[in-house]
């Protein structure tokens, strides 16, 4: 097979297919919130806050979540939910899809025979790089936290 006829088909099945979760999100997204599940871990509080930080940074999270396992799947229905405009959703997301299919291609003609090893490599990466982002945001609630309870005036009772 050609390389740059599998970064095409690659680039373009990963563009179509968020782009289609993102819709999905619009559409559906608001639904999906007032389920009684999601509603216990996505309160009113974080779905404000999850605005703030799509209209601040959702390119962000769309462009680098391409790199990550699990973000990777809910980048673009979290992206049209939180009603990120869709002009910057395609770039971030072409974008990433761009250097995503770009590193696998890449890897691939650069280890040949050896490519189902190197695909379980480049697996485990993206899980490691879910855990490191796991522990920072655990590490970013602590801090936070901790700056909250001293900040806060101390009530005797």
């Amino acid at each position: 097979m050609s390389p740059a006829g599998v970064a095409l088909a690659g680039w373009l099945g990963a563009v179509i297919g968020d782009n289609a979760d993102y819709w999905i999100g619009r559409r559906f997204g608001d639904r999906l919130f007032r389920l009684r599940g999601i509603r216990r871990f996505y309160d009113e509080q974080r779905l404000r806050r999850a605005q703030r930080f799509f209209d601040r940074r959702g390119w962000l999270a769309v462009f680098f979540g391409r790199f990550v396992a699990v973000l990777r799947m809910f980048a673009g229905p979290l992206a049209g939910s939180h009603r990120m405009p869709w002009p910057r959703f395609l770039v971030a997301n072409s974008a990433g899809a761009a250097c995503w299919v770009a590193a696998v291609v890449t890897v691939g003609l650069l280890l040949g025979s050896q490519l189902d090893r190197a695909l379980r490599v480049v697996s485990r990466a993206g899980y490691v790089g879910l855990a490191i982002a796991l522990l920072l945001l655990i590490a970013w609630l602590a801090i936070r936290r901790f700056r909250r309870r001293v900040s806060e005036p101390r009530r005797d009772d």
